[in-house]
């Protein structure tokens, strides 16, 4: 055995050498080639000279790569040096000396001859840098050394090719011979291995025969066990190879009843590849490395499982159907010698009882959303909750129309998310706005699909179908909430109430039916743990014409939750800045002319550019070298992209999900407005909104909004 080994070693030492003696041939062989460049290149170099059509680049290039070239391998091949650049291949090619070895003498008068030859070439090839091609008198100079170098290249070409062919061939029967060495010691090992397995085989046959009754019997024990036994057992080795030996149970829950030969012998962690998510799998295969470390600490590991309660899809071949199903995946150390090389992998189908807790979770969870709801429909104004219910059933007949739309290719269901996305925004907000807690939850699930399906790669039609499940819960929901107002308020009344809704706005232009934008700035300056006095004193309620205010009340209020959301900075921050502990929006308006011009500026941290930039890199928007190159100007332009966010937290409640000013563009352009949005780092920034009173056409506008800063 340790001759084979060693002969073993012989050969891959042997076999790694063949690339280096194939890769050397070629660079002997090529050395007359080369050689034939060189003397080319001086006859071109000479007839442009004399025609003065002389190219300072292309006519010493043919000359300089091939003299660098051969210079590179003559050297390499005479000290044992390293190739670099010029396509020469592997760099340490000739990190030793055996080839100079196969002809020493021939090698020794190629360097010779060509150390003479060198000089003169070397000093036309790198003319480009050494000369001005453009003084006369070094032209001359130049003429002269190519004829001198061209008598010499008849001297000496002729020969120092005779002199590479002379060396390659000897290169190759130098190689020639290691290989038939290669041959002779392969044969070798190839007799030893057979007669050592002739003699292994001899000896286990021997040897099992004495132990086949022992092992038959506690074979069929084994099996015994394992089939009767209720959950999946296996084994794991180190490499996370599952083990011959398995209950039968292990088919039926993990391996859906698949053939011994699908899954014995294979990688555990790419059989549960389908059934898990990239990151479980990533944290299980984490997992299963330390938990072969011999000093894990297996009680604390055990708490970390990431394979412990995990939701699969598994093929049910009575119904026919993929069913839910919920695993739990136990890996218990088995020490051999008090080695651990095994895992007892003990897998148990807890979907039984996972359907029961969630069941119970979702009675507690109704039980408990009611009685939030009945108080938040308690404390709140009840023309205000009416005018909710049929804004957001609006709403929800407006998604409708857009899920309808038959346009499903991708760019088309791309712009349907945005425009759904737009909506729910809305909807969220006027929640906010009349403290409805609950229905803010309802929303922001909604958002969250949509977010989701938004980021996802290739989105097809089939996708949008959770949108539409979220639709008919959402729109059940309503209805739950309006049968809830009116069992509160007396039925007749609502339904009178109802009928009035539609004629309010027509009583009077100076009654401004805004949401009280003081609560909407309270709950979400709460909810982000901020202190906020919103300043109302300059706005006017009457400058607002009756046909856009519900336009204008959306675009403050987005506005509201994105200066409490981006602009102003925690207590803490604010505090280390010496700002006031209390944050400050401040609303205004004011009609000049035909125009309505509407202020909202907070004293926040400014708009972070350097944030931005970062998100457009992390997103792949643009590559570094682009992103350098544009404004400040062009990179704001990225907060109004739908689903653009500089929000670390993708699921926040009021921010997160790219969809505020996104939105405040789309309402902005369809009031025939412009933005004007000037910031200052650390100190404010202002959205400055124009509107022009006596527009008819809602279009598209290419100067959307201004863009001004000071010391960004």
């Amino acid at each position: 055995m340790i001759f084979d080994a060693a002969v073993l070693f012989l050969n891959i030492n042997q076999s790694y050498k063949l690339a280096n003696d194939a890769h050397a041939i070629h660079l002997a062989n090529r050395q007359e080639s080369l050689l034939h460049k060189m003397h080319a290149g001086l006859l071109k170099a000479q007839n442009d000279i004399y025609t003065n059509s002389i190219d300072a680049n292309s006519d010493f290039e043919e000359l300089e790569i091939p003299y660098r070239q051969f210079d590179e391998v003559i050297d390499s091949f005479y000290y044992g040096a390293s190739l670099i650049g010029l396509d020469q291949g592997n760099d340490q090619l000739l990190n030793e000396q055996d080839y100079r070895q196969a002809n020493e003498q021939a090698l020794i008068q190629m360097q010779s001859m060509w150390q003479q030859y060198r000089h003169i070439i070397s000093l036309i090839a790198y003319s480009n840098y050494t000369m001005d091609l453009s003084n006369p008198y070094e032209v001359a100079q130049l003429k002269l050394k190519i004829e001198m170098a061209l008598q010499m290249s008849d001297q000496y070409v002729g020969k120092l090719a005779t002199l590479s062919t002379e060396f390659a061939n000897s290169v190759e029967s130098f190689a020639e011979q290691k290989t038939k060495d290669m041959r002779l010691l392969q044969q070798i090992s190839i007799v030893l291995s057979i007669l050592f397995l002739v003699f292994i085989l001899f000896y286990a046959v021997r040897k099992m025969s004495k132990s086949d009754e022992v092992t038959k019997k506690v074979q069929k024990e084994l099996v015994l066990i394992l089939d009767t036994v209720d959950d999946g057992l296996f084994l794991l080795d180190e490499d996370n190879i599952i083990g011959n030996q398995y209950s039968k149970n292990s088919k039926k829950i993990i391996f859906e009843n698949k053939d011994e030969n699908d899954f014995v012998g294979h990688d555990f962690l790419e059989l549960i590849k389908s059934q898990v998510s990239e990151q479980t799998l990533q944290e299980a295969e984490s997992f299963l490395h330390v938990m072969f470390s011999q000093h894990a600490e297996v009680e604390l590991l055990t708490q970390l499982n990431p394979l412990n309660k995990i939701q699969t899809q598994m093929y049910d071949a009575k119904t026919q159907n993929f069913v839910t199903r919920y695993l739990n995946f136990d890996f218990i150390p088995a020490k051999e010698k008090g080695r651990l090389k095994h895992l007892l992998v003990k897998v148990t189908d807890i979907s039984k009882q996972i359907e029961l807790e969630s069941a119970l979770k979702k009675i507690d969870e109704s039980s408990n959303m009611d009685f939030q709801l009945l108080l938040s429909l308690l404390d709140s104004n009840s023309q205000d909750l009416f005018d909710f219910i049929k804004n957001i059933q609006n709403s929800l007949t407006k998604i409708n129309s857009v899920l309808q739309n038959q346009d499903n290719d991708s760019f088309s269901l791309i712009r349907k998310l945005n425009e759904i996305s737009a909506i729910t925004h809305k909807v969220k907000g006027e929640a906010t706005t009349i403290n409805l807690p609950v229905f803010v939850a309802q929303i922001h699930d909604f958002e969250h699909i949509i977010v989701t399906l938004r980021d996802q790669k290739n989105i097809q039609a089939n996708d949008l179908l959770p949108i539409t499940v979220k639709l008919k819960q959402t729109r059940e929901f309503s209805n739950k909430v309006l049968q809830l107002v009116k069992s509160l308020n007396g039925n007749d009344r609502i339904i009178q109430n109802e009928n009035k809704i539609s004629k309010v706005s027509a009583i009077d232009s100076a009654i401004y039916p805004f949401h009280p934008f003081e609560n909407l700035a309270s709950v979400v300056s709460k909810d982000m743990g901020k202190s906020l006095r919103l300043d109302l004193n300059e706005f006017n309620k009457k400058d607002i014409p009756n046909s856009i205010k519900e336009d204008v009340d959306q675009i403050l209020t987005q506005l509201i939750r994105n200066s409490v959301c981006h602009g102003i900075e925690s207590k803490s921050l604010r505090s280390a800045l010496g700002k006031s502990f209390e944050g400050v929006i401040k609303i205004t308006s004011k009609v000049e002319g035909n125009q309505l011009i509407l202020s909202i500026k907070d004293d926040g941290q400014g708009i972070n550019v350097m944030k931005i930039k970062a998100r457009v890199l992390k997103s792949k928007l643009m590559d570094e070298n682009t992103l350098s190159k544009i404004s400040h100007k062009e990179l704001i332009r990225y907060l109004f992209n739908p689903g653009f966010t500089t929000v670390d937290a993708q699921d926040t409640t009021h921010a997160g999900h790219g969809i505020g000013l996104y939105s405040v563009k789309h309402l902005i352009n369809n009031l025939n407005g412009k933005l004007f949005l000037k910031f200052k780092p650390r100190e404010y920034t202002e959205f400055k909104i124009s509107i022009n009173l006596d527009a008819k056409d809602n279009k598209e506008l290419s100067n959307f909004f201004n863009i001004s800063s000071e010391a960004v």
